[in-house]
């Protein structure tokens, strides 16, 4: 897909997600409720209706509920073996346990769709007895043969998969627990204490073509002012008092910031954000001034604007620069860059496979609860950018074995 495209439908995601979903639920909807009355592929005669549609649809959601609650109990017996057994025998049941899942959805998948089927002609009745002559029975074993070969290899492709390896802890906000105010010196020198190998921060550009260290478009939530970085000169914004969880700090300019950083000889990941309110040649006149810079302090750069990765990745090739996606619906060989920050909610191991094949790294953001930590270590994540990062350093010290659920876990949600 063309990479305007999905810049395009990046930056206006937010009403882009609104339309495509009314727009895929009416359809759906229509569809099932509605499409046994009025498509031609049903038979005359043998048109179900909507109320008869409808039942069907409970019973497919119903079984769908049973096999979760099923797999979620699956999932809890791995967490406590986890636990206690040896890695032979943790990986031989986890293996079992993927099987028995697969097994799961196909029979509630199967079920499901023959009711849908039984409903769309009208719930019509069935034979009292199927003859089960010797024909019938070859059927039935050659399928389950083929279902077995083909749960198989997805077993082994999922338990041989690179997972739970090791993972870069990226601070998001420069910030650890809420101690401090995001984006702010303060928790800058905080948060370096703990070791991150990168501190995630924002800029904004200001009205004179300075930036500032601000992830919101607006001063409301940190100060109770409506004003925005486009709005005023560096100077008027630097060094306002900012009030975040009972703490206070002061809004620093990126110069600042930047030197702060180097003193304490600590990497950076710059989220460069864009209004359309920035100035021409934004994204070129940041790579000009600060390119090298960032590139010798071992820092990086990423952005949600295609053009800004485009631009620093063609003015500063060795500045690694990545591309931040709200939402995983395209394939990274649309987009290249050196990293992909992927939102953890939509994204799938079969993403950050994509991204491996490119030579791009994964990080995913952002996980602040330790079953989010443990499900994309598993995932196979090469980074996690949290506002947790002691409870991340701590979710990924644990013994790898002791995480296989996870893996149960991520599988189970890849087919919902």
């Amino acid at each position: 897909m063309d990479a305007h495209v999905v810049n395009w439908v990046t930056l206006n995601r937010r009403p882009f997600l609104v339309v495509a979903a009314l727009i895929y639920l009416g359809i759906l909807g229509w569809g099932l409720l509605w499409g046994p009355q009025h498509l031609r592929i049903t038979p005359r005669n043998r048109r179900g209706t909507p109320l008869q549609m409808l039942a069907a649809v409970g019973v497919q959601v119903g079984l769908l509920a049973v096999w979760l609650l099923m797999s979620g109990g699956i999932i809890w017996g791995n967490y406590w073996l986890d636990q206690r057994a040896t890695l032979l025998t943790i990986r031989w049941v986890t293996a079992g346990s993927l099987l028995l899942i697969l097994l799961g959805f196909t029979v509630a998948s199967l079920l499901g769709s023959t009711t849908l089927a039984w409903s769309w002609v009208g719930q019509p009745k069935l034979a009292a007895s199927i003859k089960k002559d010797n024909h019938y029975r070859w059927w039935t074993l050659s399928l389950g043969v083929v279902w077995l070969v083909v749960s198989g290899a997805v077993v082994m492709q999922t338990m041989t998969s690179p997972r739970l390896g090791a993972t870069t802890l990226i601070s998001h906000r420069g910030v650890d627990h809420h101690r401090g105010v995001q984006n702010t010196l303060g928790a800058l020198r905080a948060v370096h204490a703990e070791h991150p190998q990168y501190v995630e921060m924002d800029l904004h550009e200001t009205q004179d073509h300075q930036w500032v260290v601000l992830h919101d478009e607006s001063l409301q939530a940190l100060t109770g002012r409506d004003v925005r970085p486009a709005q005023r000169p560096l100077r008027a914004l630097v060094g306002l008092p900012l009030h975040e969880q009972g703490q206070t700090g002061r809004l620093v300019s990126w110069q600042r910031y930047l030197k702060v950083a180097e003193d304490l000889h600590q990497p950076l990941l710059v989220e460069l954000k864009t209004t359309p309110q920035d100035s021409p040649g934004m994204a070129a006149r940041f790579a000009r001034q600060y390119g090298k810079r960032l590139r010798r302090d071992g820092s990086a750069v990423h952005s949600l604007d295609y053009r800004v990765v485009a631009t620093l990745r063609q003015r500063c090739p060795q500045l690694r620069t990545g591309y931040i996606t709200p939402f995983n619906w395209v394939d990274p060989r649309s987009v290249p860059a050196d990293f992909y920050s992927f939102q953890r909610l939509s994204v799938s191991d079969q993403f950050i496979l994509a991204a491996h094949q490119q030579h791009a790294t994964a990080y995913l953001w952002t996980p602040d609860q330790p079953l989010a930590m443990t499900t994309l270590w598993a995932l196979g994540a090469d980074g996690q950018i949290t506002n947790e990062l002691a409870e991340l350093r701590r979710v990924v010290r644990q013994r790898p074995q002791q995480a296989y659920w996870a893996i149960l876990w991520n599988f189970t949600l890849s087919y919902i």
